[in-house]
C-alpha cells in the first residue's frame, strides 16, 4: 500500500478486540455491560462500539449484544445467520 509516497507492507495478524484498547487509548473495563451505567455509556462510547461490532453473544438477562461472551453477565451464543435463515424456511414440526 502506498500512501504519499510512503510504502507498508502489511500482514495478517491475529487480532482480538482487547488487543485494541492500549493502542486506541481505550481500557478494558472489568465489568460485563450489563453492570455499565449511562453516563458509562455515553462517556465510553469508543469502547462500547468496539464491544459491540460485529455481536456474537446475548446476555439473557437483558438483551445486549456482544462480540465477546466475557462481556456479558448471562451470554448466550446468537445462532448464526444461516441457522435462522433455515429455521425460518423450515419451520420446526414439518
Amino acid at each position: 500500500m502506498v500512501i504519499k509516497g510512503l510504502t507498508w507492507e502489511l500482514s495478517v495478524v491475529d487480532v482480538t478486540f482487547a488487543s485494541l484498547f492500549p493502542v486506541l487509548g481505550l481500557h478494558e473495563m472489568a465489568k460485563t455491560l450489563c453492570d455499565w451505567k449511562k453516563h458509562e455509556i455515553v462517556d465510553d462510547i469508543d469502547e462500547l462500539l468496539l464491544l459491540v461490532r460485529d455481536p456474537r453473544y446475548v446476555c439473557r438477562k437483558c438483551a445486549r449484544v456482544a462480540h465477546s461472551d466475557k462481556h456479558l453477565c448471562k451470554a448466550m451464543a446468537l445462532p448464526k445467520l444461516k441457522d435462522l435463515e433455515l429455521e425460518m424456511l423450515m419451520p420446526a414440526g414439518r
